[in-house]
């Protein structure tokens, strides 16, 4: 197979995946038509990130399509949202160019129905003129549909890693714990992840309690005082701000914490979730989450509806059972086992052969 995938930025979440995949195809590129933004290098990306043989950056802006060259290939596009992409679908759907749309599911809310118009128009690009449509999720396939994708159209493609490298426990995060048990957050710090949220369930269930604490990992951005908050519900030395850990050292914070939360708001996958279960902590996430659907059972974590801080209290509040905790962090650990790239590098060549003969 000759596939080449589009991509907006390198990513150290996607990179396995990539391997696979350069291993298993004929020939194998990524074109990235952006650089790591400072937004996602707060977060502790690496900006000097170091591309591959495979990868290449282009200037989207000089970038000329050479239909010649491009024909021989299947191409995956991430979506519409950007000028490039939108002049790869019309040229490879003009030529006959093979192509497929992947992607999360879209913001939801105002910004769903303002950019409506786009979606319909790009469902009926997928429709008439794309071998098919790969969601990350389940969640991404509902709102394919709602665009108005084919549903005999959509496979599901999910975001997935190998392994992690294992890193000592965080010492920081250590000496904060003082052998309490710890609540673990990674991620950017600010409403749409449900901070607040988490902050208030945290107090609900432990304000005072000397066997738990909760550790915030991420960027505080600019605007939203979380101190503040905590310092109101009167839990400061129960919580840790620990700041950015950088993403190759990311592991450290999940092996020193016993349990992870996401109480996002909105999450068109959340990697995080991943991360948590490939180092074996039960994990506990809203419904709002991509994730949720494929990675949390009933046997490694729990579901709360989001932005429900009383339900969520009481999912915290149920690891006092360190049975539970044990069962669950085992459990978590199997249920990586089976969302690996191998397994879906795999999965996509296949679901690429069966387009193509259908």
């Amino acid at each position: 197979m000759k596939l080449v995938i589009w991509m907006n930025q390198p990513s150290h979440h996607q990179a396995q995946f990539f391997d696979e995949l350069n291993e298993k195809c004929e020939y194998f590129q990524v074109y990235y038509y952006d650089k790591i933004p400072s937004t996602r290098s707060e977060m502790g990306w690496n900006k000097d990130f170091q591309i591959k043989s495979y990868e290449k950056y282009i200037d989207h802006q000089e970038f000329k399509i050479n239909l010649d060259e491009l024909k021989n290939y299947i191409h995956i596009l991430p979506g519409y949202g950007h000028s490039l992409l939108l002049k790869l679908r019309k040229e490879f759907s003009k030529n006959g160019i093979k192509w497929i749309h992947w992607s999360e599911k879209s913001s939801q809310g105002w910004k769903w129905y303002i950019s409506y118009p786009r979606k319909f128009l790009h469902a009926y690009y997928v429709n008439k003129y794309a071998l098919g449509a790969l969601a990350i999720g389940e969640h991404a396939k509902k709102d394919f549909i709602k665009w108005g994708i084919n549903e005999d159209k959509i496979e599901i493609l999910p975001y997935s890693f190998n392994t992690m490298e294992e890193i000592e426990p965080d010492s920081e995060i250590i000496k904060f714990k003082a052998n309490r048990k710890a609540f673990l957050f990674v991620g950017s710090l600010y409403p749409l992840k449900g901070i607040d949220l988490l902050i208030k369930a945290f107090a609900e269930s432990y304000k005072d309690d000397p066997e738990w604490c909760l550790v915030l990992v991420g960027n505080e951005k600019e605007g939203y005082n979380y101190r503040k908050l905590v310092s109101d519900l009167g839990i400061e030395s129960q919580v840790l701000f620990r700041g950015v850990i950088p993403a190759q050292n990311i592991s450290s914070a999940y092996y020193a914490c016993e349990i992870f939360v996401l109480p996002s708001r909105y999450d068109g996958w959340g990697m995080v979730v991943n991360e948590a279960i490939c180092c074996g902590l039960p994990v506990i996430v809203s419904d709002a989450v991509g994730a949720s659907i494929h990675l949390v059972t009933k046997d490694n974590g729990l579901i709360f509806k989001s932005e429900n801080i009383i339900e969520l209290a009481n999912h915290m509040k149920a690891y006092d059972n360190d049975e539970l905790i044990i069962s669950h962090s085992l459990n978590s650990k199997k249920v990586f086992e089976s969302f690996t790239s191998t397994f879906f590098s795999e999965k996509l060549i296949n679901v690429i052969n069966m387009w193509t003969i259908r």
